[in-house]
């Protein structure tokens, strides 16, 4: 009864499978992760999804999928499956997408890939490859070098029982071969005859073919065969007989083998993480621009037309507030202070030895290792992969990691995340996404670090992006907008007129994470989001300035907030126009990072 709601929707996307196939011809397989010692069995809670089979990488280490389906929706259909049942990892993967060659098989019979499958009837054809279609299996034997030589071994195929079979040309990406992870080991290893060697026969010479009991052999080929003793292949005990020869050889001395290649990692580089501030642009007409050019005409620092174009009358009436304004020169200072005495971690502390873990390695990870926190095990497992080819070791710390983060105990806001796997980790997106998960649970909370974003923008966002949007990861300053001084100047003052209100820290957690995302990979708001921000932002700098006409110190406080508010708009609009977006998606932009930046700083302002 465990798992009814769940078969429901699995019975639901096998049944939507069907449409979809009418519809799309891409095959898709789900990729759960990459396991060690892997066995099917271990996998059954997903095996009413589809066809689950493994492809080895290194060593015992396996990459586990479900396929193969037709279309990406299937697919998308199955991955969420997959990961409600515990496997949060699953991932779709397009198979049809995959550049491979054109091979030639001989199917051998097809098979309903849901069902248990009885490889022992294939057993004797040879290798088996196994060719995903939908809901069914095609399992072929091969892989043969050409179509003609398939044709060549198709008799002897057909009389071990296939008479269907017949020779196709396939995709080498939509195919793998059959292994003891399928069959449950069964023995697949029998050997079929392989195809003579033959040299072509010149145009005016003709080979004289005598009749044989078993077909058509040359003159040449039956002189041969006298002289020369042949193997022969032995159906009951599956191997090739060799007669004794009569004729004593020397056996050469055995090739000793050379020594394996040690591969030297070449880790990422670290990459600063800047955006360029741009050169606001004077052609265009904006209100963000007319209301600033209100707050500098009312400061007496702008002398032309309210016009919203920033031109350099505008220009200069900022920049001589900005250098003499009594409260924007008090807040560009504590600012200042702020970023160079920003809160560091303790020396000899684990968020201290993450934090320089590529610029000081050696004392890192001797703190690394005295500590017995999963987020310290899994950090030096990242190190080794980076660093080394110990892929043992590497699992095993991860494995440590995992156990002591998730085994027996009790966590709120956990990942739906299968602990009890043996997963192995040969690519960065699996060991990151892991390491997150231990991250997010461990109970001595450390921030991701800001390196881990300059060296892996596209894969860290990935990897903690989500817990850190939902508040359970906190991510450190990036880069990105965030080294702007406008930017700080307003954040600083945010941080001054939020009146002592206690700051959520999931909330807060979730934006900076927004922001960090905003700048790494930027995606528009939808109109829906576009008018909330909107209502937010006029929301908010109406109540900031009915709050400063209580007082005239307020007042200059709020003025030198709307003023650096708008000059940040106009700033990050010009630099998501510059980065290819259209005006009206810049400027959904620019507000979703003013909103991300500032956080639940000024909730007071724009709560009712």
């Amino acid at each position: 009864m465990k798992y009814i709601q769940n078969s429901i929707l699995a019975l639901l996307l096998l049944l939507t499978v069907s449409v979809t196939a009418q519809t799309g011809s891409e095959i898709y397989a789900v990729q759960l992760g990459e396991f060690i010692n892997a066995k099917a069995s271990a996998f059954s809670v997903v095996e009413d999804l589809g066809y689950i089979y493994a492809e080895k990488t290194i060593g015992n280490s396996k990459n586990v999928f479900i396929g193969g389906f037709k279309g990406k929706a299937a697919a998308d259909r199955a991955a969420a499956i997959a990961k409600d049942r515990g496997y949060i990892d699953a991932s779709p993967k397009n198979l049809s997408g995959v550049e491979s060659e054109t091979v030639s098989v001989i199917q051998l019979g097809m098979r309903d890939a849901r069902k248990t499958i009885d490889w022992k009837v294939f057993s004797s054809a040879g290798r088996i490859f196994a060719l995903q279609n939908g809901n069914q299996i095609k399992i072929v034997a091969g892989l043969y070098p050409s179509a003609a030589a398939a044709k060549a071994i198709l008799p002897t195929i057909q009389r071990k029982g296939f008479s269907d079979a017949f020779v196709k040309n396939v995709k080498k990406s939509l195919i793998h071969e059959v292994t003891a992870f399928e069959t449950g080991n069964v023995d697949l290893t029998a050997v079929v005859p392989t195809l003579p060697k033959t040299t072509p026969t010149p145009a005016n010479q003709k080979s004289e073919v005598i009749e044989t009991a078993k077909g058509q052999a040359s003159k040449d080929d039956v002189a041969k065969a006298k002289e020369k003793p042949t193997t022969s292949y032995n159906a009951e005990t599956k191997k090739i007989e060799v007669p004794t020869s009569t004729t004593t050889k020397s056996v050469p001395a055995p090739v000793p083998t050379p020594p394996a290649k040690v591969v030297t990692k070449t880790p990422p580089p670290s990459v600063p993480l800047v955006a360029q501030k741009p050169a606001i642009r004077s052609d265009v007409k904006r209100t963000s621009v007319l209301r600033l050019q209100e707050i500098l005409k009312a400061e007496g620092t702008y002398k032309s037309s309210l016009d919203g174009y920033y031109g350099k009358g505008t220009r200069a009436a900022y920049e001589e507030l900005w250098a003499n304004n009594r409260q924007i020169k008090k807040y560009r200072a504590l600012a200042q202070f702020n970023s160079q005495n920003a809160t560091t971690a303790k020396p000899g502390s684990l968020q201290y030895a993450i934090d320089g873990l590529w610029s000081d390695p050696k004392n890192a990870l001797l703190t690394l290792e005295r500590s017995n926190a999963p987020t310290a095990k899994a950090y030096r497992a990242y190190w080794l992969y980076e660093n080394s080819n110990d892929a043992a070791q590497i699992d095993a710390l991860m494995a440590e990691a995992v156990k002591g983060a998730f085994v027996g105990k009790s966590l709120r806001n956990a990942p739906k995340f299968d602990y009890t796997a043996s997963y192995s980790y040969r690519n960065l997106k699996q060991l990151l996404q892991h390491l997150s998960y231990v991250q997010s649970v461990d109970n001595e909370r450390v921030s991701v670090p800001a390196w881990m974003f300059e060296r892996y923008p596209g894969e860290a966002l990935q990897a903690f992006g989500t817990a850190a949007d939902a508040g359970n990861l906190t991510l450190q300053d990036a880069g990105g907008f965030g080294n702007w001084e406008e930017i700080q100047v307003l954040n600083t003052i945010a941080d001054d007129i939020s009146a002592g209100s206690k700051v959520n820290a999931a909330k807060e957690a979730g934006y900076r994470a927004r922001a960090i995302r905003l700048f790494l990979a930027p995606i528009a708001p939808s109109t829906a989001d576009r008018d909330a921000l909107t209502k937010w932002q006029t929301s908010l700098l109406q109540n900031v300035e009915g709050w400063g006409a209580r007082d005239a110190t307020l007042n200059e406080i709020a003025t030198a907030f709307r003023l650096n508010f708008y000059q940040s708009n106009v700033l990050l609009e010009d630099y998501f126009v510059g980065k290819g977006y259209s005006a009206a998606d810049a400027k959904g932009l620019a507000l979703a990072v003013l909103q991300a930046t500032l956080g639940d700083k000024t909730d007071r302002f724009t709560s009712k």
